[in-house]
């Protein structure tokens, strides 16, 4: 492990979507944790061999949006069993500009309450 930290730059919220994940030879299918714009904790429904520093193209399904999202590439940052976090590194800017949105929305609900 490296001496050195990244802090976040953006708000994390905590939410579940359904999200799909392809890439060195892996398809697979989880759930968020939470979710940011440029980074992601996923639950994998089965045990991959999934490790540090692989890339995956994803899929997510937002609640209540009919179109998924599509992310170009998201690097893996850390491994735990079958938990694993990305960094979302290739996305385009309407993908980008939904996920801001959702957030937001979602964040606004969860002040209201």
């Amino acid at each position: 492990m490296s001496g050195t930290f990244e802090f976040r730059t953006h708000s994390r919220i905590a939410i579940t979507c359904f999200v799909d994940y392809v890439g060195e030879g892996l398809i697979g299918t989880g759930v968020t944790q939470d979710f940011s714009v440029d980074g992601w904790r996923i639950r994998a429904f089965k045990s991959q061999p999934i490790k540090v520093g692989m890339s995956f193209a994803l899929r997510v399904n937002l609640p209540n949006q009919d179109i998924p999202i599509e992310i170009e590439t998201a690097t893996v940052q850390w491994v735990n069993k079958r938990e694993f976090g990305v960094h979302v590194v290739g996305m385009n800017s309407e993908a980008e500009a939904r996920i801001m949105q959702f957030i937001e929305s979602v964040a606004s609900l969860q002040e209201a309450i």
